[in-house]
């Protein structure tokens, strides 16, 4: 099965009947719910997923996820690696974009809301396509009468007090970041970022198996996209802000969807 439309509840309840006891990349469906409320929801969705045509349900209940359905899902379950890029929108809506890998395989899951939309992607277009989504062709990176500017290098408590400062005094917020070597361009969209007036886009990278975890931002605006990527120094975190169409965004989004290292299937337990 290519694509399948389902549920938050209904993807995670479908990949615990398949074995799996964590489901990654998306946030819990049934957290803060209690026990029994979770088992008494567990009717309810055995019967939308049998009328979806994802599971089968026979005479004596013998309830089951049908093997087309199975072989997308458990990309997802039994993933050994996973790309997830959140998106804010300015008026505070947050959809998901999330790509699994599992054995060779890659699966895309689009999440709004509680709907979601699972499908089979080739693995070497992962970057491909994530990249379509975070410029877009007909965006531009700044405007075509900006100044020319280069990448700027702030520190993570520089970016808080600027986060601080934008809740009563933007014009001094954006200040904050031009004396630390901000350009105004740059300072400005990060503005909007900090403020949650511009698009947000966050994207997290786990390789199980290789054990390792990546992290990256984007701040879409009207005025152009930036990109923080972050870096550790011995007693500070920073941000390094640079355009986000740069040759060096893009190996980064590149790097984050290289799976290699990730042949093997995850178990089952906690990581």
């Amino acid at each position: 099965m290519d694509t399948l439309e389902m549920t938050a509840k209904e993807l995670v309840f479908a990949a615990s009947h398949l074995g799996t006891q964590n489901f990654y990349g998306l946030p819990d469906p049934f957290y803060g719910m209690e026990d029994g409320e979770i088992v008494r929801e567990v009717t309810q969705l055995q019967l939308s997923l049998t009328q979806k045509g994802i599971a089968d349900m026979g005479f004596d209940d013998d309830f089951s996820i049908t093997s087309k359905a199975s072989e997308l899902i458990s990309v997802c379950a039994d993933c050994s690696a996973y790309v997830t890029a959140e998106f804010e929108s300015p008026g505070g809506k947050t959809e998901y974009l999330v790509f699994y890998y599992s054995d060779g395989k890659a699966a895309q899951v689009r999440a709004s809301g509680d709907d979601l939309t699972l499908e089979m992607v080739a693995a070497d277009a992962v970057a491909g396509l994530l990249w379509a989504e975070l410029c877009p062709p007909n965006r531009e990176d700044l405007p075509s009468d900006a100044p020319a500017v280069t990448p700027a290098v702030i520190s993570f408590d520089i970016l808080t007090q600027a986060q601080n400062k934008s809740e009563t005094d933007l014009s001094g917020a954006a200040a904050l970041l031009c004396a630390e070597g901000c350009p105004e361009p740059f300072a400005q969209i990060l503005i909007g970022g900090l403020t949650r007036t511009a698009g947000f886009c966050s994207i997290h990278s786990m390789n199980m198996q290789a054990d390792t975890f990546d992290s990256m931002l984007f701040i879409r605006s009207n005025a152009g996209v930036i990109c923080l990527l972050p870096f550790d120094a011995p007693e500070e975190t920073f941000w390094e802000i640079l355009p986000a169409s740069g040759d060096k965004v893009r190996k980064r989004v590149s790097e984050l969807c290289d799976f290699s290292g990730s042949r093997g299937e995850r178990d089952n337990e906690m990581h």
